[in-house]
């Protein structure tokens, strides 16, 4: 049988102390540092598949409505779509750009619960999307300058990609 050795004495764990904090002193090598912060760093987020989209679904347009009776406008009134995916609705205003009959405005904005995002026009004649404007702090955005023609609103809310169905800018007849 073996007896316990005793504790050590106060001088003797100033000393332990003393050369652990001598060692904390050395520069940690950088493969080290670099394999912890692997192993604490968040995975990059997958790109999303076809199955990963949500395609919202169009709930009323002006265009297709009724007018009302004896309601009076002053010039052509924009056309307004309503569309509605997961607990959101996105209400979108599409108008000729004022001064240029050529070109059109998309404002909209993302009703429902509080999201953060961005949205992206992608016209059919164009193989790349123009580039993403975020949704402000509302959920409103405004996509300005875009050309006649048929194409995609391409809207990303908290990371999920939403895809709403094709509109057609300057037509009498609307497709989606």
């Amino acid at each position: 049988m073996t007896s316990a050795s005793p504790d050590p004495t106060d001088e003797q764990l100033a000393a332990l102390i003393g050369s652990c904090l001598r060692l904390l002193d050395e520069e940690v090598p950088s493969w080290a540092t670099q394999r912890a912060l692997d192993a604490w760093r968040a995975p990059s987020p997958a790109v999303p598949g076809l199955m990963d989209r949500v395609v919202a679904v169009l709930r009323f347009d002006s265009r297709h409505s009724d007018a009302a009776l004896a309601l009076r406008t002053r010039g052509a009134a924009p056309r307004q779509l309503l569309y509605a995916v997961g607990a959101h609705d996105i209400d979108l205003r599409v108008q000729n750009q004022a001064g240029d009959p050529n070109r059109f405005e998309i404002a909209g904005q993302v009703l429902g619960p509080a999201a953060q995002g961005r949205v992206t026009w992608q016209a059919d004649s164009d193989a790349t999307p123009g580039a993403p404007t975020a949704l402000d702090e509302l959920g409103e955005f405004v996509l300005a300058g875009l050309p006649p023609g048929q194409g995609r609103l391409l809207l990303t809310l908290d990371g999920q990609p939403v895809e709403l169905p094709p509109i057609e800018l300057g037509s009498q007849t609307a497709a989606g």
